[in-house]
């Protein structure tokens, strides 16, 4: 064999190890069962926000819940930082002083229900029941 096809074949083992080498790796890493994790965690309380039953939740509720991103995961830092902020929370904590806050997501979608679907692309016009477009 000459010299050039040497050459070649070592240019092509060299690009199949670096394009067939990582999954290799990782193939062996997970089969093995090898894990790369620390000991420990810093996770503190809930990722997510559960879902949470409309019969029992007030407008006012699930407007706060809204605002706070779920159980005010901040708290009152921030009312020491801007002071604008905690007179925006104290004209929220009236508006659950108000009867139409007071009433439950249900009661509310009882006393309003939607008689028609709006879609947002009708501009506004209402589409009838059992219409498809």
């Amino acid at each position: 064999m000459t010299e050039a096809t040497h050459k070649g074949r070592r240019m092509l083992v060299l690009l199949a190890v670096v394009f067939l080498g990582p999954m290799a790796v990782a193939m062996a890493l997970y089969f093995t069962g090898f894990q790369l994790r620390p000991g420990a965690t810093t996770q503190h309380g809930e990722l997510y926000q559960p879902a949470r039953p409309l019969n029992t939740m007030t407008l006012f509720d699930f407007k706060t819940l809204d605002e706070n991103l779920g159980e005010n995961p901040i708290g009152t830092s921030l009312d020491r930082i801007d002071p604008l902020v905690g007179f925006y929370n104290a004209a929220l904590s009236r508006l659950g002083e108000q009867e139409f806050f007071r009433k439950t997501v249900e009661e509310l979608l009882a006393e309003h229900p939607f008689d028609e679907s709006r879609p947002p692309f009708t501009l506004g016009q209402p589409v009838p029941k059992g219409s498809h477009q």
